[in-house]
């Protein structure tokens, strides 16, 4: 049975823009691996589904103004599927590779590099600091946050509180977002495009990771 004095009260639908086009400081909060279906088989019936681990770095604004919106506490995400460490004629560095220097703040030697990124050295990133230049995309009637490229902080800002933290961390059991959670960065977790690693044209040696 319900408890008699358990109540369910209307609550108004939040509505984010898209973050504004910037270099944006960020703290990384939190780190996780999700298994999801693959972008081809996703929409698939179940039984078909080819599944896959997704590493999902999670971000949150230390600063920022749109109009008269204070912007710390967003939060923004990159996620993709962490098969290798690789460089690319075409991109450069992938996308693993620059988030780990961005929050180290240097460049990873050859040695960091033929050793690969261990789950425990992963999650000794979080609380670290990094600039994120994000810019919205558009894909038909929907918006989400776009980060093209990891920048080491030059100068730390202020660390997010305890507070700000556990207004900003989204509970993934039951998957209840928070106000803070921006839906268009919700975007960003609900398509992942295929593995860069399908896509792009390697030409340096695959690190396993």
């Amino acid at each position: 049975m319900i408890n008699d004095n358990y109540k369910i009260v209307e609550k108004e639908g939040m509505d984010f823009s898209p973050l504004p086009k910037d270099v944006h400081q960020v703290e990384l909060l939190d780190v996780e691996m999700q298994t999801k279906a693959t972008y081809k088989t996703r929409n698939e019936p179940e039984d078909k589904q080819v599944m896959e681990d997704i590493l999902s770095f999670q971000f949150t604004l230390l600063e920022g103004k749109d109009g008269e919106q204070d912007l710390r506490g967003r939060n923004v995400w990159a996620n993709f599927v962490p098969s290798y460490l690789y460089i690319s004629q075409k991109n450069g560095k992938n996308m693993l590779y620059r988030i780990v220097e961005g929050l180290l703040g240097r460049e990873l030697d050859q040695k960091e590099v033929a050793e690969g990124f261990s789950g425990s050295l992963i999650n000794s990133l979080v609380g670290r600091q990094c600039r994120l230049n994000i810019e919205p995309v558009t894909k038909g009637d929907k918006t989400y946050d776009k980060i093209n490229d990891v920048l080491k902080a030059n100068t730390q800002l202020q660390a997010l509180t305890s507070e700000e933290k556990n207004k900003a961390t989204v509970n993934t059991d039951n998957d209840q977002t928070p106000p803070q959670q921006a839906p268009v960065a919700q975007e960003q977790i609900d398509n992942i495009p295929p593995s860069p690693v399908a896509t792009e044209d390697i030409e340096v040696e695959k690190i396993p990771f």
